[in-house]
This record gives C-alpha cells, structure tokens and sequence, in this order.
C-alpha cells in the first residue's frame, strides 16, 4: 500500500534575489516530540512550502494584505485560518517523524537516491549546475540544498509510518469507520435542474481545452426562467418536491441522488456549499454559471459508498477513510510536542514567500 503524498508541485521561474545562503547546519529546533524535531530552518521551509500549496488549493487566495486580513465566516482572518492548517502539517510531519524512529523504521536506497536525484535536477534546472547559485535560490524558503535533502527524506517518513501503522495491523478500517467517515463528510442531495444559463448546442471546448459557454439568447432564457418561476412556485404551495422534479428538472441523471462532499469535484463549489449546510428534508435555491438549481437534502443511506448506483461519488472513498484514520491517529500525538513559542513568533504566513518550486 502506497500513500499518495498530496502536495502541490508547480515548477515556476524564481527570480533570483542576493541573500546570502544559509549554513549546512539544521538550525536550532523549535519542536520537539521525543528525540525528533523541527529544526527554525525546517519550520520557515515549510511555512513557504504550505503556503504556495494551499494558495494553489484556495481559488480566491490572494498574496495582498487585504486578503491576509479579511475575516472569513467563522471570524478569523486568512492568516490565522491559514496559518493554524500549516501549523497543523508541520505538526504532523514531526509526530510521523518521532514515529517513524518508535517503529524502527528505515528509508529505503531506491527512495534516498530519487530524492537526491530530484534535488540535483532542481540545482540544474534552476542554477545550472551551480550549488552557490542553487543555495542562494533556496536561501528564500530558509535551506540549502542539502538541507532540502534532508527534509525530502523527513517528508517520507510520514508515507513509511502510514504503510507500517496499516500492514502491521496498528490501524484498521472496516465497515464501521467507512459508515462513520460517510456521515461526517457526505451529504445526499437531489436536484430540480433547469438550465436557464447557458446554450449548450453553442457551447465550445477552446485550444487549452476550457468550456466556454456560449449564453442563450433572449427567447430560450425567457422560457427557462418561466419554467423556474413555475417549479418554485408550485413548491412553495406545498407541491411534493419528488413530483416538481419529475416534471421540471433537466437533470435525472442519478435517480438516487447526489453524495457530495467538500472534496466533489466537476459540480460548482456554491452548489457544494449550500448542500453542506442543509439538515435533512431541508430546500434551497442555489444559482451557478450553469443554471438554476433547486436542492433537497435527503437522508444519507446506510453503506451509500458501497452501492453500484453511487458509484461517481465514492472513486476516491477509501483513501479518503485511511486518511482520516491516519489523520486522527497522528493528531492525538500534537498534545505532547513541546514548541517553542517565541522562536516561531515571527515566521507568518504573508510575510513567507510562497515556494512553488523546491517541493518534493
């Protein structure tokens, strides 16, 4: 079994700045679990490394102060939002490392030699060949190549305690905790759909392979939105929503609904949104670029990853429960590491610079 790392890896140019490169030592540590730690040079590496990925991840994210202080929904600012999630990924490549010596582990030649490899064409591609150059590339993110030797291997530590902690049998999943990751992560939906957006017998594919919409002129729009206003209006009389499905909606596609959940991908982000926050039995309208949609929630069926009718929603299911088994398994260790709060009290989240290119 093989964990599939999700990192985000984007080779851009990086403008070359005159720093000067830091020292081949580890630095000084600022957390610590057992005899393992994250050494200041590590920790600011990271903070660049998991910034780039989660800006990557968020759409919206902007490198602007504007962005780093606005207040998200539950009150914190994108700092602290982002920050506390990096926090929490260094805290988790620390505990797999203190694991990774509990379990007596070892990286293999083959997986020491890829990393070095990976770091040498980094230093081709980027410097040339040339390791002063190289070092002062990485002086930005707090390494040198040989440090970001170092922590390449520390980072595969976390793939070799996973394997271990599931083929010795230190974790399990079955039938109970897939049921328990399906109820906490999946809601079931159905869906009124009417395309009141879009003319899709227009509609093109462009040469970067995008969707471009082509809208619909103006007597089609008029008649779908006719058709939008009548479904809603039958609901809110207290029509039976599976009866102004039947005769509205354009999508019939899973007649057992959608499972959606925060990681669905190919449907509109606001459609997943509103879907989330719905309690069972509960309806919501919710507009996207492709239409109108009218969603119900519905009860989530027992053992729904398992059926063949459901199978679109669940292609990635069980990586997903190893995860979070995994996940839960490394964060009831975050209580016993010591951290040196004034050592990290400087490294922020808009002041690191975002590495897109010296991830492994």
């Amino acid at each position: 079994m093989r964990r599939i790392r999700q990192l985000v890896i984007i080779l851009v140019c990086v403008c070359m700045v005159a720093v000067p490169s830091c020292g081949a030592g580890r630095g000084e540590p600022v957390m610590t679990l057992g005899d393992a730690s994250v050494t200041d040079h590590m920790y600011e590496y990271w903070m660049c490394s998991y910034k780039a990925a989660l800006m990557s991840q968020y759409s919206d994210a902007k490198d602007t102060d504007e962005f780093w202080d606005m207040k998200l929904g539950d009150g914190a600012t994108a700092e602290s939002f982002f920050y506390d999630l990096t926090y929490n990924y260094i805290e988790s490549n620390l505990v797999a490392m203190y694991l990774f010596d509990e379990f007596g582990l070892s990286i293999e030649d083959e997986d020491r030699e890829k990393a070095s490899e990976i770091v040498s064409d980094l230093e081709e591609a980027y410097a040339g060949g040339n390791r002063n150059d190289f070092n002062r590339l990485l002086a930005n993110y707090g390494v040198n190549a040989d440090l970001l030797l170092e922590i390449y291997l520390e980072e595969l530590k976390s793939t070799y305690v996973y394997n271990h902690v599931f083929e010795n049998g230190i974790l399990t999943v079955g039938d109970e905790e897939k049921e328990k990751f399906l109820q906490d992560n999946y809601v079931r939906i159905r869906q009124i759909y009417i395309n009141n957006k879009y003319d899709r017998s227009k509609s093109s594919y462009d040469e970067s392979g995008n969707f471009k919409m082509a809208p619909l002129d103006e007597a089609a729009k008029a008649e779908k939105d006719r058709l939008v206003t009548e479904a809603l209006y039958e609901l809110s009389e207290g029509a039976d929503f599976d009866e102004v499905y039947e005769k509205y909606s354009e999508d019939k596609e899973y007649e057992n609904g959608y499972y959606l959940s925060v990681t669905t991908k190919n449907i509109p982000k606001e459609l997943i949104n509103r879907a989330l926050t719905l309690e069972v039995g509960e309806s919501a309208t919710v507009e996207t670029d492709y239409g109108t949609h009218v969603i119900k929630r519905l009860e989530t069926d027992e053992g729904a990853y398992g059926k063949e009718e459901n199978a679109d929603f669940f292609g990635d299911f069980k990586e997903q429960v190893y995860e979070s088994v995994f996940s839960d398994y490394i964060s009831s260790y975050y209580d016993r590491i010591e951290v040196d709060h004034d050592a990290i009290a400087k490294y922020t989240i808009r002041d690191s610079l975002p590495n897109y290119s010296f991830q492994y």
